[in-house]
C-alpha cells in the first residue's frame, strides 16, 4: 500500500507539472498569435504592393493613351514622361521591398525574443519544481527514518521489559531475546 504522504507528493509533482505544461501551451499560443498577426501584415504589404503596381500600370496606360491623343507634347517629352513614371514605379517597388525585408526582420526577432522568454521561464520554474520536489523527499525521508527509530525504540523497550522481569541464565536470556524481537516481527513493530 502507498503511503499517503508519498501519494499526496506524486499528486502534488503531477499538478505542477500539468500547471507548468498550461503555461507553456499558453504562452506557445500567444506567441502563435502574435505570428499570425506579423504574416497577416506581411500579406497586406503584399496586396498593397500589388495593387500600387496596378494603378501605376493603369496611370502609365492612361498617360500613354492621353500623350497619344495629344499633339501637345513633344516625342522627349512622352520619352521624358515615361522615364519618369518608371523611375517612380522602381522607387515605389524598391520602397515596399525595403518595409517587407524590415517587416520580416522584425517579425523574425520578435518570434526568437518570445521564445528566449518561454525558454527561460521554462528552465527556471522546472528548476524551481526540482528543488520543492527534493526538499519535499528529504522531509518524508526524515519522517520515515524518525518512525523506523521509534519503532526500534518500542521493540527494545518491550524487550528489556520481558528480559528484566524474569530471571533467568544467559542461555534462556538468549532465547528470549530472539523470541521476543521474533514476536515483535511479527507484529510489524520492525
Amino acid at each position: 500500500m502507498i503511503e499517503p504522504i508519498v501519494l499526496y507528493s506524486l499528486v502534488f509533482g503531477i499538478s505542477i507539472t500539468c500547471l507548468i505544461m498550461a503555461m507553456i501551451t499558453f504562452s506557445y499560443r500567444r506567441l502563435l498569435k502574435k505570428f499570425y498577426e506579423i504574416w497577416k501584415d506581411e500579406e497586406g504589404v503584399k496586396n498593397a504592393r500589388s495593387t500600387a503596381n496596378e494603378i501605376v500600370n493603369q496611370a502609365n496606360i492612361a498617360a500613354s493613351k492621353i500623350l497619344a491623343d495629344s499633339n501637345i507634347f513633344s516625342e522627349s517629352q512622352k520619352g521624358m514622361l515615361s522615364q519618369n513614371l518608371d523611375r517612380a514605379v522602381n522607387v515605389e517597388v524598391s520602397n515596399f521591398e525595403t518595409m517587407l525585408t524590415q517587416i520580416k526582420e522584425e517579425s523574425r526577432k520578435a518570434l526568437l525574443t518570445e521564445i528566449s522568454k518561454v525558454s527561460a521561464n521554462f528552465s527556471s520554474e522546472l528548476k524551481e519544481e526540482f528543488l520543492k520536489a527534493e526538499k519535499d523527499a528529504q522531509v518524508y525521508k526524515k519522517m520515515m527514518i524518525d518512525r523506523v527509530d521509534r519503532s526500534i525504540n518500542k521493540v527494545i523497550m518491550e524487550v528489556c521489559q520481558n528480559v528484566i522481569s524474569k530471571r533467568l541464565n544467559i542461555e534462556e536470556q538468549d532465547e528470549l531475546v530472539i523470541s521476543e524481537l521474533t514476536e515483535a516481527k511479527k507484529r510489524n513493530a520492525i
